[in-house]
């Protein structure tokens, strides 16, 4: 079967992850500029105010044309599921991990997750086959978001992360890809670098 190679949908998402970096960064600058008591409690209001702006809003008022045109949309979201989830999370991360970042991974992965599993994917899916989809959408995920992070990382841990997340989201639900993010964040963030 021949593809034709889609172009725009890729640009266009290279182009909402470069605005949700950049708000990203603007918002945890305030690290740097207004101290409200200690760091981490700054920190997780940037993240609280910034990255669902940078990473959810702004992406889905700029996709809002493109996805009012789309026939597909097999990503889904149950509210209580995931309410249930946070909170099997909340006692696996109390009783075993014990990481101090529950609510900041919290907030990264339900951000990353909506904007590169459900709007990101979406774009693509569009234009091309789901395994296509999946495969961009993850490598966008673990190259281009992650450009901080070393090469092998990236291609051994983090894009294959990415199929898996939207594996997830496609087939039992994006709920489940927050889930899965999220505990892979709050294992990562006990292991001391």
């Amino acid at each position: 079967m021949k593809y034709k190679l889609a172009v725009e949908p890729i640009l266009f998402s290279l182009g909402l992850i470069t605005l949700a970096s950049l708000i990203y960064v603007m918002g945890t600058s305030m690290l740097f500029v207004f101290s409200i008591g200690n760091i981490e409690s700054t920190y997780l209001l940037a993240l609280l105010l910034f990255m669902p702006i940078g990473f959810i809003v702004l992406p889905l008022l700029l996709a809002k044309r493109q996805f009012s045109e789309m026939k597909i949309s097999d990503v889904q979201w149950d509210w209580r599921q995931y309410i249930s989830l946070a909170f099997l999370i909340f006692l696996l991360n109390h009783f075993f991990i014990h990481s101090d970042e529950y609510f900041h991974q919290m907030v990264i992965s339900i951000c990353e997750e909506v904007l590169f599993r459900y709007i990101i994917y979406r774009l693509i899916r569009e234009n091309y086959n789901y395994v296509m989809a999946i495969l961009i959408s993850a490598v966008l995920f673990g190259f281009v978001l992650h450009l901080n992070y070393p090469v092998y990382d990236n291609l051994f841990i983090r894009t294959p992360l990415g199929i898996l997340f939207s594996i997830f989201a496609t087939k039992i639900g994006l709920h489940y890809a927050v889930a899965g993010h999220w505990i892979y964040n709050l294992v990562v963030s006990r292991i001391p670098f």
